[in-house]
């Protein structure tokens, strides 16, 4: 790889020094973290949908990556404890899975019924103890919240949904709701998300348009988050079937509960409102009071759960 000199070379250090993650994705240092910041940038461009094919794609790759990532893992794991089988499975890696999987059931695989319970309970400790599914039980929580919050039009509702936006596309930031989020405790969320929950947290509102914009968007990080967690665990699952152990008792199911909204068109209710108060110069405050329940009932029904 060639290394840049001079200004480029510069803007590309300060950035990685300044913005962690997002300074990789920039560099290419990291193209699971500029995949990341791809996906995110086109889910906020004007038009989502014309760009869906590019973000399935990049998420594609991230999938492949982790995925490469766990063999490569496995294989070190099966060194450490078997160089043989460690060398077996580097050469084959397509035997990884069997070769893990026959691990697991000599550790878990047990015909005393006193050691079951044992059994289920270490076997769970080490699927939830997992990265992915310690990310995806996060995920899960806060996309819950990003519904409920959507459902709230309120200053405290719109603070929620936007934190919880954060926390979907990123849930190993450590901002706290409430406090002012930066490129160091949100580092992997855009800095036009950012901005808007700064903005919010000092009084603005987000119109109609934006709630169900940012639900939409949300939605479909947590449905692409929640297609890994699923491969995880049916991988683990057959892990614990081959041990002997039920699946439902050793896997929890993270997964939201609810039903995901679909995305509402914008309600034209906003420019008749206009037009209305405009033609209503002069209204009185019988009028006034039919305006401000088009506007509450706009406001209920702009989600249909």
């Amino acid at each position: 790889m060639v290394q840049q000199t001079g200004l480029l070379g510069n803007f590309g250090q300060n950035m990685q020094r300044g913005f962690g993650r997002i300074g990789d994705a920039i560099t290419g240092k990291d193209p699971n973290a500029r995949d990341q910041l791809a996906i995110a940038l086109m889910s906020l461009s004007g038009n989502p949908q014309q760009t869906q094919a590019l973000q399935q794609l990049a998420a594609k790759r991230i999938e492949d990556r982790k995925a490469q990532a766990q063999t490569n893992k496995s294989i070190a794991y099966l060194k450490s404890i078997n160089p043989q089988l460690g060398a077996m499975a580097e050469q084959n890696p397509g035997m990884v899975n069997t070769i893990m999987s026959e691990i697991v059931k000599s550790r878990f695989a047990t015909t005393d019924p006193t050691k079951m319970n044992k059994s289920i309970m270490d076997f769970r400790k080490e699927f939830t103890g997992l990265k992915p599914v310690k990310d995806f039980s996060d995920i899960s929580f806060s996309f819950s919240r990003v519904i409920s919050s959507a459902t709230d039009p309120s200053p405290a509702g719109d603070l929620a949904l936007i934190f919880n936006f954060m926390k979907v596309l990123d849930p190993g930031s450590v901002v706290r709701e409430g406090e002012f989020a930066t490129a160091q405790n949100a580092a992997n969320v855009p800095e036009r998300v950012r901005g808007l929950y700064n903005r919010i947290r000092e009084g603005t509102r987000l119109t109609e348009t934006q709630r169900a914009d940012y639900v939409d968007r949300a939605s479909r990080l947590y449905s692409g988050a929640e297609d890994q967690y699923m491969n995880l665990a049916g991988q683990y699952s057959n892990f614990a079937k081959n041990a002997g152990l039920a699946p439902e008792q050793v896997i929890p199911d993270f997964r939201f509960k609810g039903e995901i909204p679909e995305k509402q068109q914008y309600c034209k209710c906003h420019q008749n409102r206009q037009d209305t108060r405009q033609k209503q110069s002069g209204a009185t405050h019988g009028k006034t009071l039919t305006v401000l329940a088009l506007q509450n009932k706009c406001a209920k029904n702009i989600w249909r759960l």
